[in-house]
């Protein structure tokens, strides 16, 4: 399901329709995931109970839009969905540089509850870029 937002066409994956009176499970992969992670978890029990979301960061799965650079930023990205989506009654579950993202959203949303998987701070997310550099540098060292 694609929600436009005032910057971005987030795509969030929903396990059921939402229903605004039920209590909100919102996901919230790492850096470079997607929303196939939750895929991982077995949530079958709760379907019937709670509104099961996943969500496309921007330059994540689907969602287009401009690329954000802080986690503060993610965080207000999730706010607007949140806000868009009328959801409440929220529990966060997230995953690696998610985890930060669900830290920052649990101070704004008083109440809710938040799960960290594989979560530390500070994480440091290496550019492609500086990755690729570094492989070849290692390369060239075997050669």
């Amino acid at each position: 399901m694609h929600i436009n937002l005032s910057e971005h066409k987030a795509h969030i994956f929903n396990v059921n329709k939402i229903d605004i009176s039920k209590k909100s499970i919102i996901f919230i992969s790492g850096a470079g995931m997607d929303h196939r992670t939750i895929s991982m978890l077995n949530l079958s029990n709760l379907e019937d109970f709670y509104n099961i979301i996943s969500v496309d960061l921007p330059g994540h799965g689907f969602t287009t839009g401009p690329l954000l650079k802080s986690i503060e930023s993610y965080s207000l990205f999730c706010d607007e969905l949140i806000e868009k989506l009328k959801l409440n009654d929220l529990t966060f579950i997230g995953h690696s540089m998610g985890g930060l993202v669900v830290l920052d959203l649990l101070t704004k949303h008083k109440g809710s509850s938040g799960i960290l998987m594989n979560t530390a701070y500070p994480l440091i997310v290496v550019q492609q870029q500086t990755l690729l550099s570094r492989k070849m540098d290692i390369i060239s060292l075997l050669n």
